[in-house]
């Protein structure tokens, strides 16, 4: 077979020869020789798509959370509380105090006192200005002995707390012979009972409202009160007259006579007794009646009416003076009966 010559293979530009064995492709006609005006494809990058940039927000600071009005109304309600409380409690410190102040003080002279009695309904008692109980100190002789103002050279009993009741008035009225004032009223106990207030209990409180006085008295002309434990009995043969017998042995006498009206007081005494040299005061009971007292304090002279009451304390059975307070609160309680 004569040779043919057959036509080069060409190669792609770019492609590689293959080492290998040599491979027989059988291309069309039509597609011969048109690798060298193929030109190769363009690619053409892809157009870059320009992206917006994304705002970056700032972070918000956390909220901050209000308080709630409800809870600022509880606070404020709370805060008003306490500070009505704290008033209110001030003011109750502040009354308690004044109250013990005042408790604490005495009743003065000239001052309305009342009770917190239930069964006293009277109105208020105004207590008036008295004179104190005084217990004179007899006088000193020159040689240091004692001169005793009582009939007898009696002395006054003995008083432990100078209160103007002696230790033996203390026991009757169940008083302290320790304490001056034993109700704390601001009342010496012996200036009590001259007056004829209960020392016990705080003034009004009066001595003929207890077991410890009785009256006394005589129809159409007059009443007193006298201690319970002492002994009344009428005078033998003597009208009108009693006696007061204390368990100890004194006594104290009443009588009475008669006086006219016109005439006053002291003259009636100067005309009664023209040779006597007993000396005599003047004074008033605390009822108001015109009243003569001797130098011993020992006898009294007390017109009520058309009467001169006549009331004597004897001591002859003893050294001492014990029941001087009693025989003067006797003397102010005597009233006139009409």
């Amino acid at each position: 077979m004569p040779d043919v010559q057959l036509p080069k293979l060409e190669t792609p530009p770019g492609a590689k020869p293959s080492q290998s064995e040599p491979q027989i492709f059988a291309m069309p006609e039509s597609f011969r020789g048109l690798a060298a005006r193929v030109n190769p494809p363009v690619i053409k990058p892809a157009a870059t798509q320009s992206v917006a940039p994304v705002p970056v927000k700032p972070i918000p600071p956390p909220p901050v959370k209000p308080v709630s009005i409800l809870k600022k109304k509880g606070m404020a309600k709370t805060t008003k509380m306490i500070i009505i409380a704290g008033v209110v409690l001030l003011v109750v410190l502040s009354s308690a105090g004044i109250y013990v102040f005042y408790s604490l003080q005495p009743v003065k002279n000239n001052q309305t006192v009342t009770t917190n009695k239930p069964v006293n309904t009277a109105p208020p008692v105004v207590i008036t200005e008295t004179p104190p109980v005084v217990v004179e100190t007899p006088p000193v002789t020159n040689n240091g002995t004692t001169t005793s103002p009582f009939p007898n050279n009696s002395q006054p009993g003995r008083d432990t707390d100078s209160d103007g009741l002696t230790d033996a008035e203390e026991i009757f009225y169940r008083t302290s012979s320790k304490k001056p004032d034993t109700d704390s009223d601001g009342f010496l106990d012996g200036n009590e009972v001259f007056h004829g207030y209960d020392p016990n209990v705080p003034s009004p409180a009066k001595l003929s409202d207890t077991a410890l006085v009785t009256k006394y008295s005589v129809e159409n002309l007059y009443s007193l009160y006298y201690p319970t434990i002492w002994t009344a009995k009428a005078e033998p043969e003597k009208l009108n007259n009693m006696v007061f017998v204390v368990p100890s042995g004194e006594s104290v006498i009443l009588s009475l006579e008669e006086k006219d009206a016109t005439i006053p007081l002291a003259a009636w005494f100067s005309n009664a007794n023209p040779n006597s040299n007993i000396r005599v005061n003047e004074s008033k009971t605390k009822n108001g009646y015109q009243m003569l007292v001797t130098e011993d304090q020992m006898t009294v002279y007390i017109e009520v009416g058309s009467r001169a009451v006549i009331m004597s304390y004897s001591n002859t059975v003893k050294a001492t003076v014990d029941y001087l307070a009693t025989f003067e609160m006797m003397i102010n309680s005597l009233v006139l009966v009409q």
